[in-house]
């Protein structure tokens, strides 16, 4: 542990360097202090303990109090705690019509493919791209005003769920809230700072998840048609690798099928014996014309139909499947749409198509991205690691981070609902909270920043909240 100055804690700070602060032995004492620091908070807290600060400019306040002896750890954390129960006793009088109001949002939309980025979007598609007034001014109406309301509902919702829910961390006696607004930090736990970050299951790396699934499944399938035919296959770990060679097997076994046929078409006891080799069942008692004519037709559909389970068993994206999928149910697949939307939009419709084969297929995707989140919660380094490596890189930062991962099981994309439910995310995140402390050692991350090329340490929690009914 090292002994800095107050200046060059402050330095620390600004580089946004907190291993390094935390690393000092009087480090979470300025970042206590830190939260503290607007001038009217500090002129409150020097005025309890008789600190005189008269002849101090403000921004020299926190530095005083930092090196004053006679201010002891007591003495800050009763004066937060203090300052956030009268902060905390104003949103709780507020608090039911808050969630009332939040819980008239029925759709959580972007209003648009560009996510939340709208002046992005202004620019690139109707700024760049229009030149004519009236055209640029219909637009404005339209499309560009839906963007705007869906930009501007979603961002009230984000923010007036994340003061809720922080708060329920802060409420908690194993949490010690912050007074101000400090950066990267929200609230102590055990003397660690941690920025909460509200989210989901990354879509990105569910992708990923699926992806490697889907090739396993897809390896696993074609290893067993192999074996079936009774064609030896390769043992190698690399899975993309192997399904090359299973489909090269199969191909050469196929062409094989073909060959048999053009040299033996004219040998009726070769074809039956290959048939009875490949236990392929004929109606032996036909004439001999009419019989080498259905021996050669097995043989081509014995041929076709692993062309057939090859396709069949590939794997495929989920929007692939979803269409395919509509295609089969004769459910119309729109051609106006972007990718992200309409793969939702696809899974809502068959969501709520009552037909066994639709209901089979959905409840097929549930259960897959049910068992990839149920893994990640079992081994939640990974995420953990992942959610660090994939930040965007005009906001990098590896700061300490509470990871609140909120899933629907039952229907993903109402994920969002989630942040208002606030006595379901009160209990489960007091049961977290309550035993946080016996698993200190769990929270040590290290992740690389590819960006930077440069390995980073620091503490992180996760906790996921599952809507299973």
């Amino acid at each position: 542990m090292t002994n800095l100055s107050f200046a060059e804690l402050d330095t620390f700070f600004r580089k946004d360097d907190f291993p390094s602060i935390e690393n000092d032995n009087r480090g979470i004492r300025y970042l206590k202090l830190r939260s503290m620091s607007r001038s009217e908070t500090m002129e409150e807290f020097c005025s309890l303990h008789n600190i005189d600060i008269s002849q101090l400019q403000s921004k020299q306040y926190l530095s005083h109090v930092f090196d004053h002896a006679g201010i002891l750890n007591e003495h800050i954390v009763s004066f937060i705690n203090q300052k956030y129960q009268q902060e905390r006793d104003l949103r709780k009088a507020n608090e039911a019509f808050l969630i009332d109001q939040l819980s008239r949002l029925l759709t959580f939309d972007w209003g648009g493919s560009f996510g939340n980025s709208l002046e992005k979007n202004i620019v690139d598609n109707y700024v760049k791209k229009i030149q004519s007034y009236d055209q640029i001014s219909e637009e404005i109406e339209g499309r560009l005003l839906m963007s705007l309301r869906g930009y501007t509902l979603n961002s009230w919702y984000n923010h007036w769920t994340s003061i809720l829910i922080e708060d329920l961390f802060k409420d908690h006696p194993n949490v010690l809230p912050t007074v101000g607004l400090v950066k990267k930090i929200d609230f102590f736990i055990n003397d660690i700072p941690f920025d909460l970050k509200v989210t989901y299951f990354p879509a990105e790396l569910m992708t990923s998840k699926l992806l490697v699934e889907g090739y396993r499944k897809e390896s696993i399938s074609l290893r067993d048609k192999c074996n079936e035919l009774g064609i030896q296959v390769p043992n190698i770990d690399n899975t993309k690798e192997l399904i090359r060679l299973f489909k090269e097997l199969l191909g050469v076994y196929q062409q094989s099928i073909t060959d048999f046929i053009r040299v033996e078409r004219n040998n009726i006891e070769s074809l039956k014996s290959k048939c009875l080799e490949l236990n392929i069942g004929f109606d032996a008692t036909k004439v001999a014309n009419d019989l080498k004519r259905d021996l050669i037709s097995l043989l081509r559909e014995h041929r076709e139909s692993i062309k057939t389970y090859i396709s069949s068993v590939k794997y495929q994206t989920e929007l692939s499947k979803l269409k395919s999928k509509c295609n089969q149910l004769n459910i119309l697949v729109p051609d106006d749409l972007s990718d992200n939307a309409l793969e939702q939009h696809l899974y809502n419709k068959l969501s709520e198509d009552h037909r066994p084969e639709a209901r089979e297929f959905v409840n097929e995707i549930r259960e897959s991205k049910r068992a990839i989140i149920n893994e990640a919660e079992q081994n939640p380094a990974e995420l953990k690691k992942w959610l660090y490596e994939n930040q965007g890189e005009a906001r990098f930062d590896a700061s300490n981070r509470f990871f609140l991962i909120l899933t629907d099981e039952n229907e993903i994309y109402n994920s969002w609902k989630l942040k208002r439910s606030i006595p379901f995310l009160r209990d489960r995140i007091n049961s977290h909270l309550d035993t946080i402390l016996e698993r200190t050692e769990d929270l040590n991350t290290e992740f690389y920043w590819h960006a930077g090329q440069q390995t980073y340490n620091c503490k992180s929690d996760i906790l996921f909240i599952k809507q299973t009914e």
